[in-house]
């Protein structure tokens, strides 16, 4: 966390005196972060009888708002009032605080600042959280989720959405089928507002409240859900039936700290479901852990990915292989799925077998196939065979 130089606590102007914030010029606001934690200091290590509770703590709630408005993270904001605040403690009392200090007056003193710290954090989170619910109209479970994803969430942060933050989430990154195919929706995408994501909203508000947190658009977004909490596959099934639309996700189980790189983890493990074309529903991460390690770049995904090289001047065969292996293999299945005969499915896996080597009746060949073709089709950049 980084230290933040605050100006001296008795020479700073009162909040109520904007027109010496504002003449020192665009480039020191007048609720930059070392004004905010000096101000908050002061307040905390002043005579409260002599303070206009109500101004001053009206300064301290736009101060706060304008912070959220700038991106500044709470936790960063709070950090800095409570450094700022113990400095002041351990400076002399006021002046006009009178007579010898005694043990028994600075007890007082600190249990006073403890008082005043107190409601400056309540203060500041709440005036946080409402900019940012004004800024973005989100939900609290909307609110709360955005911090979750980008790891800026705090226990202070959970009590003003209303909600209690889990230890551990179950993280589920989400497709829907659109007209815009897009094979990897945006971890924390700004949601727009069609009817299907605003059913889904509702759904998961009037169903789940407080116990499914999402940042949803159009095309997907990322759903957490508490270990504890409603089933993952009650979850999706429920939201499919509103959005009038087949769901597809991919889970990962994380702790609340560890949300921001499960997600990421969640997204990349849904690219993949949908580059083998597996069907919709909840894949978990521990089932395509080693398809997921072959998307990191090496040596071994060039090789894996060189294996079907023979197949880049057949799109039709590698269309053919890529829904045979999301039909768990079944030739009945696949020639349904491609609108063609049977026995022009099993011509065209003869013939994946005779330019690659690779033979799907066997178990190494289905192995080799599939492992082959994630990796293949991370080389070509793109969904292969779609």
């Amino acid at each position: 966390m980084p230290q933040h130089q605050s100006p001296p606590v008795g020479l700073l102007p009162r909040p109520d005196d904007h027109r010496a914030h504002a003449a020192a010029g665009p480039e020191r606001t007048p609720y930059d972060l070392p004004t905010i934690a000096a101000q908050c200091a002061r307040i905390a290590h002043a005579d409260l009888e002599s303070l206009d509770f109500a101004a001053e703590l009206a300064w301290v709630s736009d101060a706060a708002a304008a912070a959220a408005a700038r991106g500044i993270p709470i936790e960063e904001i709070l950090q800095a009032v409570h450094e700022a605040v113990c400095a002041a403690l351990a400076t002399p009392a006021p002046a006009t605080v009178t007579g010898p200090t005694t043990p028994m007056r600075y007890l007082a003193r600190t249990s006073t600042t403890v008082r005043a710290l107190d409601l400056l954090t309540s203060t500041i989170s709440s005036a946080y959280v409402l900019q940012l619910r004004a800024l973005t109209h989100s939900s609290p479970e909307e609110t709360l989720a955005a911090a979750l994803l980008a790891g800026t969430a705090s226990s202070t942060q959970a009590r003003q959405c209303g909600i209690e933050a889990a230890d551990e989430y179950h993280v589920l990154a989400l497709t829907i089928p659109s007209r815009r195919d897009s094979p990897r929706p945006p971890v924390n995408r700004r949601p727009g507002r069609s009817g299907a994501l605003r059913r889904m909203q509702a759904e998961l508000a009037g169903r789940y409240p407080g116990r499914a947190l999402a940042v949803l658009s159009d095309d997907g977004g990322t759903l957490l859900i508490p270990v504890d909490g409603p089933p993952a596959e009650a979850v999706i099934s429920q939201l499919s039936r509103v959005a009038g639309a087949p769901i597809t996700a991919a889970s990962v189980t994380a702790a609340t700290a560890e949300i921001p790189e499960a997600a990421e983890r969640a997204h990349t493990t849904l690219d993949v479901v949908q580059r083998l074309g597996l069907p919709s529903g909840i894949h978990h991460f521990t089932d395509l852990a080693l398809e997921y390690q072959l998307t990191r770049p090496g040596p071994g995904r060039e090789h894996l990915g060189r294996l079907l090289a023979p197949l880049d001047d057949h799109p039709e065969l590698l269309t053919t292989l890529r829904c045979h292996l999301a039909s768990d293999l079944s030739r009945s299945c696949t020639a349904r799925r491609l609108h063609v005969h049977a026995n022009t499915v099993d011509y065209r896996l003869k013939r994946i077998a005779q330019l690659t080597g690779l033979d799907l009746t066997r178990a190494d060949g289905v192995w080799l196939l599939r492992s082959a073709f994630v990796a293949h089709s991370y080389a070509r950049g793109g969904r292969v065979g779609a």
